[in-house]
């Protein structure tokens, strides 16, 4: 697509010229002497517009002649001999000025080859032979070398994704992974500080121990003190028994002794009662100590029973905790699958920023873009959302397990606490029997029935009152009160235990807090290896985007992305040349900026056209193109070769 010449007529500055061309061009003149004219005056034959796309711009030189019919008229011949015309004429009220846009009259006219005044063509017939040499949106790009940089960087990054065939959907699936992550690892942050919070309200509720021991000490000592409280109630008088009768034996053998004779009997009935009363003793004492030995089993059991009733107690609080905050979890999910499930695709009919309209193609595709982008995220929201429901759902069912092996061990305790009760009152009952045993052979009506032998019994007699006094003594005031102040200990010992179980309560509390918070620390460290692999990938994948579009553009390189401070990634679309970025390039180095992508795109797009290369005394070495160029200078004073001076309009 390379120009002949070019015939322009009330157009911008210019009243009239006509520009031979032959290959590429050299055109001189004066500043403000119409060079401008030049390159709109192509763009505005071809697609109505001025060469930075706008159809508003100063047409026609102003007249203020009433009446005035001249046409603006731009003829394009190409070297494949098409000939293209635009003509445009305004007529104005009668008695008007011009300068009032309400008096003007405007009409245009199209001819393709055939410039007979009757052989105009439709407007869309124009429009189509036009694309069909050349799009109107690359137009604009491989005609002006100031045009692609001149554009916002978003259209820049727009166009270059297209021409280099690039699919950045994976890089903002990414990026949106990204966002995600951070913000659980956000509100995993929330969780560990309330886990420490937690953790302060219940080390502040630690009861103060009066003593540093353990809850198995305090037992023991307890145990201690009701073996004291046995023996003044049993042991110690049955031992004293034991002497005195050993000592009754001992008189009784002495009066036997002297008098072998009269005391024979007496003698053979006593040895036989002191018989039966040890048989009845030894029989009480074993049943006492087997009963004994299996209150001590069935205390053990209690207290196993009681052991895992509380550690049933702790797992069920534990597991409560976890169905909250499992249900807690799954509200979360809920809310982030409601949230993006009902975002909605939002869109504008055309850019609010250089006016482009959006095809119902472009609004399609971003609205799919939009959906897939939203799916894989609901999917794993989903995806945890049951993941947390099944095991809430083990959880549950898990605590009705541990509440029926708590009944069934409150049963078991009942059940112990009643065989507790029947062994100790068969023990009570057992002692009474030997206080019996013990008073009949105090007694000891047979010996009174031979008490009508004169035979010195004194001693004898103050061996039997030092063993009533000796059972008066097992009940007296004073061994109820030593009893009473052991029991009294045993009291403050059973308050101890209290606060020990309370303080191992709060303490196993807190060692489950202190799991759960290194739990949230294990899962925040992950988290952040999710985010570094997320964000290298993220890097790798934008890094190969550059690199696609650089290797496409050589010399010319583009930033696509930039690394900000806090490690995001963010687009943008920056020209580098020379290892210098477009704004620090001066006009010469720009130009020829545009010229590089103007081959690239020429190359891509199997299309050339004339190239207007204004104010190319800015630039010493210019890049060769395959294009035409058309390249205007400013000199004062001196003429186009080959062409009259454009004559400004006044």
């Amino acid at each position: 697509m390379k120009l002949k010449s070019i015939e322009i007529e009330n157009f911008e500055g210019i009243r009239k010229a006509s520009l031979g061309i032959d290959g590429d061009a050299d055109y001189i003149a004066d500043n403000e002497g119409g060079k401008t004219g030049i390159a709109d005056s192509i763009s505005w034959c071809l697609y109505g517009k001025d060469r930075e796309g706008k159809t508003k711009f100063k047409l026609r030189p102003i007249e203020e002649v009433v009446g005035f019919t001249g046409a603006t008229e731009v003829t394009l011949s190409f070297d494949d001999e098409t000939v293209l015309k635009r003509s445009y004429s305004e007529k104005i009220k009668k008695g008007k000025k011009r300068t009032d846009p309400k008096t003007i009259q405007g009409s245009s006219k199209y001819w393709i080859n055939d410039l007979g005044l009757k052989s105009n063509v439709k407007k869309i017939e124009f429009d189509s032979f036009i694309n069909s040499m050349v799009d109107k949106d690359v137009f604009p790009i491989i005609s002006d070398p100031e045009y692609f940089t001149s554009l916002k960087w978003e259209l820049q990054r727009d166009r270059l994704f297209k021409v280099c065939e690039l699919d950045d959907s994976a890089a903002k699936k990414q990026e949106l992974k990204i966002k995600n992550l951070k913000a659980e690892l956000t509100d995993l942050g929330k969780e560990i500080d309330g886990l420490k919070t937690r953790r302060d309200e219940n080390e502040g509720s630690l009861p103060v121990l009066l003593r540093k021991v353990s809850r198995e000490v305090v037992l023991l000592e307890q145990k201690a003190i009701q073996r004291q409280i046995s023996k003044l109630s049993i042991n110690d008088t049955d031992s004293e028994v034991e002497n005195i009768e050993i000592q009754i034996t001992a008189e009784e053998d002495r009066i036997n002794l002297v008098e072998v004779n009269l005391n024979k009997d007496i003698k053979v009935l006593e040895d036989q009662i002191d018989n039966k009363i040890k048989e009845q003793k030894n029989e009480i004492d074993f049943g006492v100590s087997n009963n004994k030995t299996q209150l001590g089993f069935i205390c053990k059991n209690i207290e196993d029973v009681n052991g895992d009733i509380n550690c049933l107690n702790r797992d069920i609080s534990g597991r409560g905790l976890s169905v909250r905050n499992k249900e807690s979890q799954i509200e979360r999910y809920r809310g982030s699958y409601v949230k993006k499930r009902d975002e909605k695709f939002i869109h504008e009919k055309e850019c609010d920023k250089c006016g482009t309209v959006f095809t119902e193609e472009t609004i399609n595709i971003a609205k799919v873009a939009f959906e897939d982008a939203k799916e894989k995220p609901l999917d794993e929201i989903m995806e945890h959302a049951t993941e947390s429901k099944n095991e809430l759902s083990e959880i549950k069912k898990s605590i009705v397990e541990a509440e029926s092996d708590k009944i069934k061990s409150l049963e078991k305790l009942e059940n112990l606490n009643k065989e507790y009760e029947a062994i100790n009152k068969v023990i009570l009952e057992s002692d009474e029997k030997k206080k019996l045993v013990v008073e009949d052979h105090n007694l000891r009506k047979q010996i009174e029935n031979l008490q009508e032998f004169k035979i010195d019994n004194s001693k004898l007699d103050g061996l039997k009152l030092a063993l009533e006094q000796i059972n008066e003594l097992a009940n007296s005031q004073n061994n109820d009160d030593e009893i009473e102040i052991l029991q009294e200990k045993i009291a403050d010992l059973n308050k101890e235990i209290v606060v020990l179980e309370k303080t191992k309560e709060i303490e196993d509390r807190l060692e489950e807090l202190q799991q759960e918070s290194l739990q949230l620390l294990e899962d925040e460290e992950q988290l952040h290896e999710k985010i570094e692999i997320a964000e290298s990938e993220m890097k790798a994948r934008c890094q190969e985007l550059e690199e696609v579009a650089n290797e496409k553009f050589r010399p010319v390189s583009f930033k696509l992305f930039e690394i900000l401070k806090n490690g995001e990634i963010k687009n943008t679309c920056v020209s580098v040349f020379e290892n210098k970025p477009s704004e620090a390039l001066n006009k010469a180095a720009k130009r020829n900026v545009g010229l590089s992508i103007i081959n690239t795109y020429c190359k891509h797009y199997q299309v050339n056209a004339p190239i207007v290369i204004d104010n190319a005394e800015s630039v010493t070495e210019i890049i060769e193109t395959d294009s035409q160029q058309i390249r205007l200078y400013v000199m004062k004073g001196e003429s186009i070769p080959g062409v009259e001076l454009f004559e400004k309009i006044l």
